[in-house]
């Protein structure tokens, strides 16, 4: 009986013990206990896909994630035999790689780990690329891998854009998560981010997170591989050119594209916009696609009124139009013209961009009836000016253009919608109808890439996709493609004609409008554009050229565009064999340049000036220098940059005495020369601090 009491007696001491510590656990230690389950906590945590790349033609790396490691390491795993024979070597191997600790400092800071009992240890900052990987794989106890040797290698990546900041906005950038927020990298998000996986992770003292090898554990699968139509060469063009011509004319912001005619494929995307903090130029937005760019494109939306007037009349190209004193009232609304005034053809209409001539032609043939409006608006959604692209980049304009059920229409719409006001249309949309007319007639939907692939598998393939197959009939693509020749030959665009080769195009300028007391006004600005295509009788590209509210020189697409494009088109059609060739087998012939002279220096305006007298094509390489040195290739002469030197003396040799004394006497020198001819050497060397007489002799020599 007594041992009976006694047992239960036990039964209850132990009971009331094993009470009393849950109760002292669980109030007295709980947070003690949370603090050590949290540090041994266990958790699947995502890993990250590694994201596809993006490249340009012939394979140029445009954007790719470079994988690199995070080199850590369990110093408890290995067994004391590897560990004592090996960690001497180790040592020495991280010290002699790394260059960031001695043998000894890394020699402490893993046995202090070891004798701790800890089982994370970051041993360098530095991530370690793939071949660094490989190596170190190698080493003495890292050797055993990371179960049996305690090594971790976690994999990380970076995306980086071997191009820089070219084509910025086109190609796009990613967020800190590592989702596109523009560009391609938006558009083709999912196709380029994969899917993530997930792996069983254990948080350790000090709250990192190791990695812990599992069965459970999901494998992620990488991205695809995005390949554009995007050429570098043309891209380092376009952006180029624009970029000296935002800057020589203080523009607000510019954009150029340039097309392959049959395909319709984007050679070139270039945008350029001014910084509110220093006025430098940089990518920020696609004006070639987005709303800012899209509104009012001007004359060179009359291509479209001229395709309707040849498509759906009988009017004739020398047919005529009286455009009066360049002033013309619609209603209650002044049209004014900067052409020539007077009775014109239709050809000289359009040739010279008069707006009177032609929102009158227009007002006569599609303003008169509820059917001939109508018929209008209809021709230009079969135009693909009234509907989206649907363009492969997000961030697309919706178009906008009347119809004559909408509450603004009046019955001036039509007349000013003729000349491209009125409306929203992107300059890519204007260069897509410009496209068809160079293509006979075909329009093509214009597309930037090309494929998709998982390494050499093609996953995906863009073809080229016709909108419409004959925009409009044989004679009215003939009457467009003459008077688009004509713009160039005698119109508004006559200053960027070539002799080496054809080009057709139509200037744009069109005047902004501000909305001033609850009142739409005229300023003072103006967006200016140019968009043609060459060679004209065998066309191979297209390009539109658009320069923002420029307030310096002419402000008209003829002066300020146009010789962007001309730019443009000379050095495509220097580097292209294909386009040489048809050049040289036609009417029209390249200059011999083993004429031009070379190793002259020469100020940039001047030598332009004698290599067009002498149609020399030429390829500016010298971006916004005012002083070259041309150098003359097989086909063309190149302008390469001559630096004068910022302090000092000046590099005045191979100028003639002329430049020399200008650039010099700038400078407050005093200039004595001996000979004739071009400057052969100088008695102060380029560079120099100027003499405190300040006096230079110059030695000139044929």
């Amino acid at each position: 009986m007594i041992r009976v009491q006694l047992s239960f007696l036990a039964v209850i001491v132990v009971s009331t013990a094993i009470i009393a510590k849950v109760v002292y656990i669980q109030f007295v230690e709980e947070d003690k206990w949370q603090k050590i389950a949290k540090e041994n906590a266990l958790d699947y945590k995502v890993t990250k896909a590694i994201r596809g790349d993006i490249y340009a033609e012939n394979d140029a790396l445009l954007a790719t994630s470079v994988p690199s490691f995070k080199l850590s390491f369990d110093p408890m795993i290995a067994a004391d035999s590897v560990y004592k024979n090996g960690i001497a070597v180790l040592c020495d191997s991280l010290s002699k790689h790394f260059k960031d600790k001695t043998s000894e400092e890394y020699y402490r800071k893993i046995n202090d780990a070891r004798l701790a009992k800890r089982r994370y240890l970051v041993l360098t900052n530095r991530p370690i690329n793939y071949y660094e990987q490989q190596r170190l794989a190698k080493w003495p106890i890292f050797n055993q891998g990371q179960r049996r040797g305690g090594v971790l290698f976690e994999k990380i990546s970076k995306r980086t854009y071997p191009f820089g900041d070219l084509a910025e906005r086109l190609i796009g950038r990613i967020d800190e998560k590592g989702s596109g927020i523009v560009g391609l990298e938006k558009s083709f998000n999912d196709t380029l981010a994969g899917i993530n996986g997930e792996a069983l992770y254990q948080k350790i003292a000090g709250g990192d997170w190791k990695p812990i090898q599992t069965n459970s554990r999901i494998r992620p699968i990488d991205g695809y591989d995005i390949y554009s139509s995007i050429d570098v060469n043309m891209q380092e063009m376009a952006s180029n050119a624009l970029e000296n011509r935002v800057i020589t004319t203080d523009a607000d912001f510019g954009c150029v594209v340039i097309m392959d005619v049959k395909t319709g494929y984007v050679k070139a995307m270039a945008n350029l916009s001014r910084t509110k903090e220093d006025s430098t130029f940089s990518e920020r937005y696609n004006y070639a696609i987005g709303d800012y760019g899209s509104i009012d494109p001007g004359s060179t939306f009359k291509l479209a009124s001229a395709l309707a007037l040849f498509q759906h009349t009988d009017v004739k190209l020398n047919d005529t139009v009286e455009t009066g004193n360049r002033r013309f009232r619609y209603a209650d609304a002044v049209m004014t013209d900067d052409g020539p005034g007077g009775r014109l053809t239709v050809q000289q209409a359009f040739e010279y961009s008069s707006n009177i001539g032609v929102s009158k032609l227009m007002n006569k043939y599609f303003n008169q009836t509820d059917p001939q409006r109508n018929l209008l608006i209809d021709y230009f959604e079969k135009l693909w000016l009234a509907k989206p692209l649907n363009f492969q980049i997000v961030g697309e304009a919706q178009p906008i253009i009347k119809r004559p059920t909408d509450p603004t229409w009046s019955g001036v719409t039509i007349p000013w919608l003729s000349i491209g006001y009125e409306c929203k249309v992107s300059p890519l949309q204007i260069l897509t109808l410009y496209n068809g007319i160079a293509n006979n007639g075909k329009l093509m939907k214009p597309q930037i890439v090309k494929e998709i692939r998982k390494a050499d598998r093609r996953i995906k393939q863009y073809v080229p996709i016709i909108l419409n197959e004959q925009m409009c009939s044989p004679e009215a693509l003939r009457k467009a493609q003459t008077i688009l020749r004509g713009v160039v030959q005698r119109g508004t665009a006559r200053s960027i004609n070539s002799r080496a080769y054809q080009i057709a195009g139509k200037t744009g300028t069109s005047q902004k409008v501000v909305n001033r007391g609850g009142r739409k006004r005229y300023v003072k600005q103006y967006k200016t554009s140019f968009v043609g295509y060459f060679p004209a009788d065998n066309p191979k590209y297209s390009c539109i050229v658009v320069i923002d509210n420029p307030r310096r020189g002419k402000r008209s697409g003829g002066g300020i565009a146009a010789p962007v494009f001309r730019k443009i088109a000379d050095q495509l059609h220097a580097r292209d064999v294909e386009m040489r060739q048809m050049s040289s087998s036609g009417s029209f012939t390249m200059a011999d340049v083993s004429n031009f002279p070379r190793k002259h220096i020469g100020h940039k305006k001047d030598l332009n000036v004698i290599a067009k007298e002498l149609n020399v094509v030429t390829v500016d390489s010298s971006g916004t220098m005012d002083w070259v040195r041309p150098f003359r290739r097989k086909l063309a002469v190149q302008w390469k940059k001559h630096r004068l030197s910022s302090k000092g003396v000046p590099n005045v040799i191979g100028m003639t005495l002329r430049d020399a004394l200008y650039v010099l006497e700038n400078r407050k020198m005093k200039v004595s020369f001996a000979g004739r001819g071009r400057v052969k050497s100088q008695s102060v060397m380029p560079g120099a601090s100027i003499p405190s007489d300040g006096k230079i002799l110059l030695i000139l020599k044929k």
